[in-house]
């Protein structure tokens, strides 16, 4: 596969010193390439652009069939024609998201260009509410999370394939401590921090701004001293074990800091009754 791709952007280099290659041989183009022959120029226009498209090496991923105005992909598949440039993000990383083999890798993505990062054919919230409504409906009510306001959902979730239940890049508590457990953030000079063993990188400033949770080695320390943060069962409900989320939503709620009770009294009766 390596070599493959290897010889793919070998393609890539070669198309990008002739740009008319694929409108050359078709009647009344002759020496254009399909953006400046006036037919495709919008396949280029976005604040982000797909290097073959910017370089007009349309005929890395089209070839032509004969001399007529007519193309096909390079290869069987749209994923079968990305992975020869891309790693392929679902392979060796556990279950895969549901949504890239019903819709394929152009599902998300616009492989020409686009106005959102990563081209994607949306920016990424409303990208993943458009199938997950319940979530998106969340995110009316009064107190949103702000890593999903700010960072979007992929700041917690692999949009591609993940190990973890529910597409998370850490399990339980690991994934809410890589941000509010003790130390996280970096120092005063820090730029950025690396989490989940470096599959995403937040900038040091917006770490430093946020709760900490302290939490000790025991698993204890929150929300009072001694309070146990982890357990194998929930007192809630015993076939489930103790995390954060036992007491917070994770993505929005209608009360402060993402409880899913009122603070205090009404919070806590919920088990210790």
């Amino acid at each position: 596969m390596r070599a493959l791709r290897l010889v793919r952007i070998a393609i890539l280099a070669a198309a990008a010193a002739s740009p008319a290659a694929v409108a050359e041989g078709v009647p009344g183009f002759a020496g254009q390439s399909c953006l400046a022959s006036g037919c495709h120029a919008d396949k280029a226009r976005g604040r982000v652009v797909h290097p073959p498209a910017e370089d007009e090496s349309c005929d890395v991923c089209h070839e032509q069939k004969g001399d007529k105005h007519e193309f096909e992909l390079a290869e069987s598949s749209v994923k079968d024609l990305c992975v020869m440039c891309h790693d392929d993000p679902t392979a060796d990383a556990g279950t895969p998201h549901e949504a890239v083999e019903l819709f394929g890798c152009d599902g998300c993505h616009d492989p020409h260009a686009s106005e959102n990062r990563k081209l994607l054919v949306e920016p990424v919230n409303d990208l993943c509410t458009g199938c997950h409504t319940d979530q998106g409906d969340e995110l009316g009510l009064p107190h949103v999370h702000g890593a999903v306001t700010e960072k979007g959902c992929t700041i917690c979730h692999d949009p591609h394939a993940s190990a973890h239940p529910r597409l998370l890049l850490a399990e339980g508590n690991a994934l809410c401590l890589a941000c509010h457990g003790p130390g996280t953030g970096g120092g005063a000079d820090a730029e950025a921090a690396a989490l989940f063993e470096g599959r995403r990188s937040v900038e040091a400033s917006f770490l430093q701004r946020l709760p900490r949770i302290p939490v000790d080695s025991s698993g204890r320390g929150h929300p009072v001293v001694k309070h146990p943060v982890r357990a194998e069962a929930s007192p809630l409900d015993p076939k489930k074990p103790m995390w954060c989320g036992t007491c917070h939503r994770p993505h929005a709620a209608s009360h402060a800091k993402l409880l899913f009770a009122r603070p205090g009294f009404m919070l806590c009766i919920q088990c210790h009754k």
